[in-house]
């Protein structure tokens, strides 16, 4: 059987709803995307551009990484449907051109990036007769320098992206994991301490966080006694069977492509 594909991005959908999982990245279902996740985009997009800017010495300054993110804000590369939840444009180039400046200001100047969102190699990894092959673009996450190694550092936006002060870890230590192992295999250097979470709440605060995510890669690999999820993982393609979860946070049409024809969902 040749080699399954799954991007590093969509890790944490698989054990969050299955079903969902399926229909995206095995049976190509898509929805557009919300004006929330062009956000997160948009913001992404002008930090990354600011961080390797910093990197290579180019001398992008912090008005002109907010005047990336008001430009890309304003121009969507794919169809963007805006949901009663988003925010309305303006108030969100306000949170965004907020966010962006502070994280160029105040967090970026404390780290040395070796990586901006690096392309990583296709890492093969073989459970039984399952062969799932890791691989993606680092999306949104750096390699930077931690001593004498390196670690990552993965931003993430969002509504509940900093929770008293912190950046929110839950749901994203699994694509943390998975880019440890890819950036080590890509890379030929050990991942020699804890990855980061970033945090760039994006409400009228306009909170910022960090947070450790030490042993990312723990629950992923597993134990002696207990399977990890990546031998989890090959069990379901294995089986063909993609279990729902109607209680996730994004059971919803908005979300969901699967969600118009879905059994398992309240209606």
């Amino acid at each position: 059987m040749d080699a399954i594909r799954i991007r590093a991005s969509s890790w944490s959908e698989l054990f969050d709803c299955a079903h969902r999982w399926e229909g995206k990245y095995l049976l190509g279902m898509t929805r557009p995307s919300t004006g929330a996740a062009h956000l997160g985009t948009s913001i992404h997009h002008a930090t990354a551009s600011f961080d390797e800017s910093a990197r290579v010495h180019a001398g992008l300054t912090v008005d002109e990484a907010a005047g990336v993110f008001v430009t890309e804000l304003a121009n969507p590369t794919e169809e963007v449907n805006r949901v009663e939840s988003d925010l309305p444009p303006r108030v969100a180039e306000r949170i965004g051109v907020s966010l962006v400046s502070r994280y160029c200001a105040e967090i970026s100047p404390k780290y040395v990036f070796k990586g901006i969102e690096i392309t990583t190699k296709p890492l093969d990894i073989t459970v039984g007769d399952i062969t799932i092959q890791l691989s993606g673009t680092m999306d949104r996450s750096r390699i930077r320098a931690e001593g004498e190694g390196i670690s990552i550092a993965d931003i993430k936006s969002g509504k509940r992206a900093v929770t008293k002060g912190k950046a929110t870890v839950k749901a994203h230590h699994i694509q943390v994991g998975i880019y440890e192992l890819l950036a080590e295999h890509s890379l030929g250097e050990t991942i020699s301490g804890p990855a980061e979470i970033i945090g760039l709440q994006t409400t009228n605060s306009a909170a910022m966080g960090v947070s450790q995510v030490p042993d990312a890669r723990a629950g992923l690999l597993g134990t002696a006694n207990e399977p990890g999820l990546i031998e989890m993982a090959a069990g379901m393609l294995k089986s063909g069977i993609f279990p729902p979860n109607p209680s996730s946070m994004l059971c919803h049409p908005n979300y969901c492509p699967r969600w118009a024809v879905c059994l398992y969902h309240s209606r």
